[in-house]
C-alpha cells in the first residue's frame, strides 16, 4: 500500500517499481536485502528533481510460504518525506502463521 499523502508522484513509482524489485533478491523478507532494494528505489526516484518533491508512506506484508503450509509474514512500514529518506521499520519478531 502506498498512500501518496504528498503527492502521488511518489506512491506510482513504488507500486510500478517494488515488485519487480523484490521479486529480484534471493530473500526480500531478509531486513538487509528488503532495506537495500528500498533505499535504491528511493534514491533512483530522488533523481528527478520534478518529483523528488513528493513522498508517500508504503506499508508491505511479505508472505514466504514455508513447509507444512505454514507462512511467515514480514511487516514493513516505509516513510520517505520530500528530500530525505525517513526509513524502514521491520516489526519483531516475525510472525509464523498455520493456514
Amino acid at each position: 500500500m502506498f498512500d501518496g499523502h504528498n503527492g502521488a508522484a511518489a506512491a506510482e513509482f513504488m507500486a510500478k517499481e517494488m515488485g519487480a524489485r523484490l521479486n529480484a533478491l534471493a530473500d526480500p523478507t531478509e531486513h538487509k536485502q528488503l532495506t537495500a532494494a528500498v533505499e535504491k528505489a528511493d534514491a533512483d526516484f530522488m533523481l528527478d528533481p520534478q518529483l523528488r518533491v513528493h513522498g508517500c508512506t508504503a506499508c508491505m506484508v511479505l508472505i514466504k510460504h514455508l513447509d507444512g503450509g505454514k507462512r511467515t509474514l514480514t511487516v514493513a512500514n516505509v516513510r520517505q518525506q520530500h528530500d530525505r529518506w525517513a526509513g524502514l521499520i521491520l516489526p519483531a519478531p516475525r510472525h509464523s502463521a498455520a493456514r
